[in-house]
């Protein structure tokens, strides 16, 4: 590949997440489909299959060999629970108050800032918990959390790492599950491993005192799967992302629908480091129905999914199964 196509190809890669739209989302696989061949071994159907049975116990069903379906699944509505995401689309559209004190506005735009962090619509929920930031008086955990993560999700490493840190003197397991997710993926295995040691201690401590345990076992499945991927080890990252996937309720997708979405996503670009490029298709098909049913077609999280779909048609060399931009 000459030095032009490699620049064409890191410049469309870069795009923010602000400058995602469905239109650059579609033309970015364009891009990647036509700028870079296949590389490595690819596995069959029948291989598929059988890793797929013992991965997950469940039947391995090949995708569409067309990705026409692709571009009628963005039509449509999307999956989901129709009641909980409407309600949460309503909080994200609402208008401020006006003539009220700073503590309501705090109340306000955190609240406004978390349902738009739900539904995947990360620019806004930056904004508003920004806002409900610099309001508030008490930095509680969530907003702390929900904040970061906004700031990491719109290329802000350095401010995501800074709130988390300061959350540390909460001593919530939450805290240190998002320290080790930020920290291995800019690759501070160390530290990422020292608050992986932390957060679990508080997992354990924290067993006997709630009622509701399961975030209790998600945060050190999902902390394990961030170091295991960070070290390369994909296969063993697998089978926490797949018991995160069983251990979250139907209440907890339903109440908080933007953790089933990442979960699915990570499991989709874990097999797709893998190699098995036919199964990460079928779940990132899977996670584009979810996203869409979660924040619309025009948001950032079916942004971000359409490109996955792109990188894994272009690791298979699918040059020829490009959807036309529009």
């Amino acid at each position: 590949m000459d030095t032009k196509r490699i620049f064409i190809k890191n410049r469309f890669l870069r795009f923010s997440i602000n400058k995602y739209s469905f239109k650059s989302a579609l033309f970015l696989i364009s891009i990647l489909i036509f700028f870079t061949a296949c590389a490595g071994k690819q596995m069959s159907i029948e291989e598929a299959k059988q890793v797929t049975v013992s991965m997950s116990g469940k039947s391995f069903v090949p995708p569409p060999r067309a990705i026409n379906d692709i571009i009628d699944i963005l039509d449509q509505k999307g999956h989901s629970d129709l009641t909980s995401i409407e309600e949460l689309r309503v909080k994200a559209e609402k208008n401020p108050p006006e003539n009220v004190g700073k503590s309501s506005l705090a109340n306000f735009y955190y609240n406004r800032g978390v349902a738009a962090f739900k539904l995947g619509r990360y620019n806004q929920s930056l904004a508003d918990l920004r806002i409900a930031y610099q309001y508030s008086v008490y930095k509680n955990r969530r907003l702390i959390q929900h904040l970061s993560s906004s700031e990491y999700r719109c290329g802000n490493f350095k401010r995501a790492i800074e709130l988390l840190e300061s959350g540390r003197k909460l001593g919530h397991p939450g805290i240190y599950d998002h320290l080790v997710w930020v920290y291995s993926r800019i690759g501070d295995l160390e530290s990422a491993k020292r608050y992986q040691q932390i957060g679990n201690s508080l997992c354990n401590e924290l067993q006997t005192k709630w009622t509701n345990t399961n975030w209790l076992r998600v945060w050190p499945a999902r902390m394990k799967a961030n170091l295991l991927e960070a070290q390369g080890r994909y296969d063993e990252a697998e089978k926490y992302y797949r018991r995160i996937l069983l251990i979250l309720s139907p209440s907890s997708k339903r109440a908080y629908p933007i953790a089933a979405f990442w979960s699915k996503y990570s499991l989709s670009a874990n097999l797709k480091k893998q190699g098995r490029l036919l199964e990460a298709e079928s779940e990132a098909r899977q996670t584009l129905k979810k996203a869409i049913g979660y924040g619309g077609k025009n948001s950032e999280i079916v942004a971000i999914t359409i490109g996955e779909i792109g990188k894994i048609l272009q690791g298979q060399g699918r040059l020829h199964d490009v959807p036309p931009a529009r």
